[in-house]
């Protein structure tokens, strides 16, 4: 039925977590975007049966920016939003 945990490559669960919380994020046609906070909420919701517990950790720490052993805001850590939504501070779009 198909493969379950950590059978199911790294990169693809990686993937999958990105790939969700850009759908979330992202306005279609048929609805407008969530908000982050609440975007988040649904990847925990989902932890353990759509998303890998450890990596949906991660991802939700890391798109907070916050530290993962002091649970601190990071200034050097997470995503932060430039005139591109969603692009590291740093990074200009590929089409700029």
């Amino acid at each position: 039925m198909g493969l379950k945990g950590e059978d199911i490559p790294l990169e693809c669960r990686i993937l999958a977590l990105a790939d969700a919380y850009d759908a979330m994020t992202s306005d279609r046609p048929y609805r407008k975007a969530m908000s982050q906070s609440h975007a988040l909420a649904e990847i925990k919701r989902c932890t353990g049966t759509q998303f890998d517990p450890q990596l949906a950790e991660e991802f939700i720490r890391m798109i907070r920016g916050t530290d993962r052993k002091s649970g601190n805001q990071s200034h050097n850590r997470g995503l932060t939003s430039n005139k591109t939504k969603g692009l590291p501070k740093k990074v200009a779009p590929p089409y700029a």
